[in-house]
């Protein structure tokens, strides 16, 4: 209910209107633009912020995010949006603004005290003064921190940053020896064990006892022993393995990483969704469990308890009485968990 108040609506507005004006503003036939445009085109309309499932999220800070870069003189106003954005997200949750308001406070002093000569500091010298008051602080509203946004955010760029002290040195370099020597470990080992076994995992995702982990298909104590001889032998060893992820099954390490088949998870919550008769809105709490799997391999149900699945008011307020239909959906999330465990459940 909370997010459906008319501050929580007038912020996403805010930020919609903000993101589809940047999107819309990128040059199509950039290289790095024109490689997305699908993408791009998508994401010019407003229309197409309103839903968003955790894996058009994802995608848009993966490959959309990276090609907005703001002008190098509203880097500053832009941090201090989201230095706010966050302040009015944790109101919205509940919260009183976080550590967001120490770094307010720090901001807007600073301000008053080197750069209050500054005309257009000066014309916000009533808010800035506000903005170092606990007692204003202690009651912002969505409305008072909107205000200090748009207020202050191109005033940033005025902070005074600490003093750099420059030293200057004087050495004087002495050659002994011209021998040219090659490296004595190979490149690979300049890898962290993580990062080896994830670039393993990943461009071999598509290939045997992985690609069944990923498709989530039946598994075999022969697979079992393929994987094991796999991130054991070729991509590192038994020791190394637990050194790093004590006793972590080794299917569901690799389904972290591969993360479900869209069309797995898809096939295996079908049949429940059938079974089950959900409304649309049950459906779509689906779907975004569909997306979790996704991009995370399994699912701890106590993730459940948080946003996005909470946002329609969680398991008990889709389900009420119906806890039957629930119950078909969580076999669906435990069968998911449990092929990414063969032999180690």
């Amino acid at each position: 209910e909370k997010f459906q108040t008319p501050e929580f609506k007038t912020l996403r507005n805010a930020l919609i209107a903000r993101l589809s004006a940047q999107v819309q503003e990128l040059n199509r036939s950039a290289f790095n633009v024109h490689q997305h445009l699908d993408l791009v085109d998508w994401y010019r309309n407003p229309d197409h912020y309103r839903k968003l499932k955790l894996a058009d999220v994802n995608q848009v800070k993966k490959e959309l995010a990276p090609l907005i870069q703001p002008p190098k003189d509203e880097l500053t106003a832009v941090r201090f949006d989201s230095l706010m954005y966050g302040m009015e997200l944790d109101v919205l949750n509940d919260g009183n603004g976080g550590r967001g308001l120490r770094d307010l406070k720090k901001k807007v002093a600073s301000l008053l005290q080197d750069s209050l000569d500054i005309p257009e500091v000066a014309n916000q010298k009533k808010l800035l003064e506000k903005c170092v008051d606990d007692q204003y602080l202690s009651s912002l509203s969505i409305w008072d921190m909107e205000e200090i946004r748009k207020g202050l955010r191109y005033l940033m760029k005025y902070i005074v940053k600490d003093e750099v002290r420059i030293y200057e040195t004087d050495y004087r370099d002495t050659l002994q020896d011209m021998e040219i020597r090659q490296p004595s470990l190979p490149s690979l080992e300049l890898d962290t064990y993580k990062e080896r076994m994830r670039k393993y995992i990943k461009a071999h995702e598509n290939e045997g006892c992985i690609l069944k982990l990923k498709e989530n298909q039946p598994f075999t104590y022969r697979d079992y022993q393929e994987l094991q001889k796999a991130l054991w032998e070729e991509a590192g060893t038994k020791a190394d393995y637990e050194a790093e992820y004590a006793d972590r099954p080794l299917g569901e390490f690799v389904r972290s990483i591969t993360g479900l088949d869209q069309k797995a998870a898809k096939e295996i919550f079908a049949k429940y969704i059938d079974e089950a008769e959900l409304d649309s809105e049950q459906i779509e709490f689906v779907n975004e469990i569909i997306d979790y799997l996704v991009i995370n391999g399994t699912m701890n149900i106590q993730v459940l308890q948080q946003s996005p699945f909470t946002d329609r008011g969680g398991i008990f307020a889709l389900f009420g009485k119906e806890q039957g239909k629930w119950m078909k959906i969580k076999k669906g999330i435990e069968e998911v968990n449990s092929r990414a465990k063969p032999f180690d459940a």
